[in-house]
């Protein structure tokens, strides 16, 4: 089996261990998690606010990735809390997901996420964000 093969069979590998570890928090909350600030139940995705995560899938950077799997992974696991809550005025993002806050017994995820340096605070005053930050810069001048 050649180099790029065996890469790829360790993704799928990886990939799957991952998918299963966090599976028993899905099963339990009923939340899918898309990545660090989106989260999706009962077919509605929402755009969690006052914060924004490193992306997953269209990441700039390996450390991006990383950082955004870490927030992603983190975000389940609170989510598989009992107190969960989510609040909601219906508004919606460009991308058509439904803004929303969410805390866990009473503390905001968004000061979860900030404070453990998996995110950053992002204000959307009358739902006109303010631009995202580079994360590749930010994490590489470190």
């Amino acid at each position: 089996m050649g180099n790029l093969a065996m890469r790829r069979v360790l993704a799928c590998v990886l990939g799957f261990t991952l998918m299963m570890a966090l599976q028993p928090a899905f099963a339990q909350t009923g939340w899918r998690v898309i990545d660090g600030d989106t989260v999706e139940r009962q077919g509605i995705t929402y755009r969690l606010i006052d914060y924004d995560t490193p992306e997953t899938f269209f990441a700039q950077c390996k450390a991006e990735r990383m950082l955004g799997i870490k927030a992603k992974e983190r975000l389940a696991s609170l989510l598989s809390d009992q107190g969960v809550d989510l609040k909601t005025d219906g508004a919606r993002d460009r991308y058509r997901r439904t803004l929303a806050t969410m805390t866990i017994n009473g503390v905001a995820i968004s000061q979860i996420m900030v404070s453990e340096g998996l995110a950053v605070p992002y204000v959307c005053p009358k739902n006109r964000c303010a631009r995202r930050i580079n994360w590749c810069d930010k994490l590489t001048k470190k």
